[in-house]
């Protein structure tokens, strides 16, 4: 691989290995597609817009009944009713378990397909990419999968709505993906799991229910909270180490080679799309998971009880022949 040519040798293991022969892998000329003016000019327009979302959005959330921002735990509740009729709290903790072994299942699964992307970081010296919000979503997917589903936190509660929110970039990476810059064994197929994964397991995080909660679907705040968020960290963070590396993280240095917005403005387009494009999307994320996880319910429900009938059916006829076979002896 071609090295940066302004990367300082103590700074090789964190972006040395970009290749800038590839399209929209970064480089001098990505980094001056557009003028320093220009830049300048959209980063003031979107950082004030940013700022604003933020704070009235948040002194909107803050002010919202708290019996709407404090989650129950679901499962303390079914524990408590459990204690109270025969044979509940056994069934009831057998079902905590089961979701809970399932839940320490996908959280190693994530820690290790994300381990292994980290891996190909540190091989490539591109670990500067660890800062694309993909990886961020997949830090705060891992810390959503350890915390207690019981145990109702606000922070919690905060973090997932957000998260959710922020689901529709994941979303793009899979429609509109960029593989082209790897190469090594099987790195392709670790940016698909990558991403199918932090995309679908929020949808069963939801089905938990407790701090797992979304907020109503009239609710405008919340999505307003997590674009403002969202826009000042690519603004300010991601575009500031773009331009002092030229590596073209989230494409805030120049447009990807797959961009349908392609231009001087594909920020502002991004701008705009991405107001609607987040709203929408994480309430229809919403609400098909809850209609998914009701299907599942159903499903599961219907074949549990043929499954009875049909053991029943069996143990009857094997009872009934034994019976008859009592008889002739």
């Amino acid at each position: 691989m071609l090295e940066s040519a302004t990367c300082p040798a103590h700074f090789k293991w964190l972006y040395g290995g970009i290749n800038f022969t590839f399209e929209g892998n970064g480089g001098p000329e990505c980094a001056a597609y557009l003028s320093p003016f220009h830049r300048v000019v959209e980063t003031l327009i979107v950082l004030t817009a940013s700022v604003i979302e933020i704070v009235w959005a948040y002194k909107r959330i803050s002010s919202t009944d708290k019996s709407r921002l404090t989650p129950v735990g679901r499962d303390v509740v079914r524990m408590s009713d459990g204690q109270q009729v025969n044979g509940k709290l056994k069934s009831t903790y057998s079902s905590h378990t089961e979701r809970s072994d399932f839940k320490m299942f996908l959280l190693v699964l994530v820690t290790v397909v994300f381990g292994i992307e980290i891996g190909y970081k540190f091989a490539t010296d591109s670990l500067i990419y660890l800062l694309n919000p993909c990886h961020i979503l997949t830090f705060s997917l891992i810390y959503l999968l350890a915390v207690n589903e019981n145990k109702p936190s606000k922070k919690v509660t905060g973090v997932f709505r957000v998260h959710l929110h922020l689901l529709s970039g994941a979303l793009l990476a899979i429609l509109l993906p960029v593989v082209n810059t790897r190469h090594l064994s099987f790195e392709k197929y670790s940016y698909w799991l990558h991403h199918v994964l932090i995309y679908i397991i929020p949808g069963y995080l939801l089905s938990l229910g407790g701090p797992y909660t979304a907020e109503p679907l009239s609710d405008p705040w919340w999505p307003m909270l997590s674009i403002g968020t969202g826009f000042f960290y690519h603004f300010t963070i991601l575009q500031g180490l773009a331009l002092a590396s030229h590596a073209n993280l989230n494409n805030m240095l120049c447009p990807a080679m797959s961009d349908p917005f392609e231009g001087l403005f594909y920020r502002m387009w991004a701008f705009g799309h991405q107001h609607l494009l987040i709203s929408f999307h994480a309430k229809l994320y919403q609400s098909i998971s809850y209609m998914v996880t009701k299907v599942c319910c159903n499903f599961l429900a219907f074949l549990k009880k043929h499954c009875c009938n049909i053991q029943n059916f069996f143990i009857g006829s094997i009872l009934h022949s034994s019976h008859q076979l009592e008889k002739q002896d």
